[in-house]
């Protein structure tokens, strides 16, 4: 799977396209939900199979060391196939690079297990969102950076 990663002042069109597919269309997330208005601000990540984009995920920098992820799926037909895994495992590498220690997210409850296998943590109890029924709990995963100037 190819991977690209795009700020939201470029093309993010694959990004959203994909979003609308996954969350609006199958999942019956609400339009006014799914575009908050945030985009501009964040990094966003497609992966490619054969040249579909199939994967996405959305990154919010809430600090200098801490990052949300958002909007993270998989086209129905390829989840369980290891694009989620690829696309996460990317993201989370390159947040490590830049220094970022602390990522969080909102999993649903039908993703928790997904979550917890690349280390993310429940934090506090599950909740419902209101406007889209969708239950959910806050994750949470620890990034440990070595600072290269200070390895031998």
């Amino acid at each position: 799977m190819r991977i690209e990663r795009m700020s939201g002042i470029e093309d993010i069109s694959d990004a959203l396209s994909l979003r609308d597919r996954i969350f609006i269309q199958e999942q019956g997330v609400p339009s006014g939900r799914e575009v908050d208005g945030l985009d501009d601000s964040a990094e966003h990540y497609v992966g490619y199979f054969i040249g579909e984009a199939i994967a996405v995920a959305r990154v919010q920098y809430l600090t200098v060391k801490t990052a949300r992820l958002e909007r993270v799926g998989v086209l129905e037909p390829m989840r369980g196939e290891g694009a989620g895994t690829e696309l996460m495992n990317k993201v989370l590498a390159d947040l490590k690079t830049e220094g970022v220690r602390r990522v969080e997210l909102d999993s649903p409850a039908r993703a928790r297990k997904f979550y917890a296998s690349l280390g993310f943590e429940p934090v506090g109890e599950p909740f419902i969102e209101e406007d889209t029924g969708i239950e959910h709990i806050r994750m949470e995963k620890e990034l440990f950076w070595i600072n290269p100037a200070f390895v031998d």
